[in-house]
């Protein structure tokens, strides 16, 4: 008995004596919940302005500077499919007309007479401002932003979806009436 009440006493001096982890600090403001480069999201995607409209399914996948974008009708039938990368971007409209650009918001307009701001909302749908430009926000107090002003759009987040810390809803706007809705039904990460 002796000999374990040692031990144990021994054990925890050893304990009591390793190094404590440091503290991270502090973030010196809203840190997004996901640095990942890559990832997917399923959800529902609507689009209005004065002259256009659309409504569907995207499907956002990135694996690293290569992404794609897949757009659907409400009815699951594909719309376009939309290449980005540092070689440029293309798009495959629904009847295998394909276009290419050196962006893919001019490729958007030219096609499919859509407007958006395709790297930007790269980085909104993450619930961060793109960091290659100027931006305003107002934090959540989570760690995040429950909006954020860039490139002449505001940017508004609904709840987090359930388990991940990412938005589960945006809601961008510019001030010629443009606005774009996001609703994210499944963030997956490989």
């Amino acid at each position: 008995m002796r000999r374990c009440l040692a031990g144990a006493v021994a054990l925890a001096t050893l304990v009591g004596c390793a190094p404590l982890p440091l503290a991270s600090p502090a973030p010196a403001g809203p840190v997004s919940a996901i640095t990942a480069t890559s990832y997917r999201l399923e959800g529902r995607l609507s689009v209005r302005a004065a002259e256009q409209q659309f409504a569907g399914g995207i499907a956002w996948t990135r694996q690293g500077e290569e992404q794609e974008i897949l757009l659907r009708t409400p009815l699951g039938q594909g719309v376009a499919e939309v290449r980005l990368g540092p070689a440029g971007a293309s798009l495959t409209d629904s009847e295998g007309k394909v276009y290419q650009a050196e962006a893919g918001e001019t490729l958007l307009q030219q096609a499919l007479g859509l407007t958006l701001p395709l790297a930007g909302l790269s980085y909104w749908l993450r619930g961060q401002p793109d960091p290659a430009r100027p931006f305003s926000g107002l934090p959540d107090g989570l760690g995040g932003w429950s909006s954020l002003e860039q490139d002449g759009w505001r940017i508004e987040y609904g709840s987090a979806l359930a388990g991940t810390g990412l938005p589960g809803r945006l809601v961008a706007r510019r001030a010629d009436e443009l606005e774009i809705r996001l609703v994210v039904d499944a963030w997956l990460m490989p």
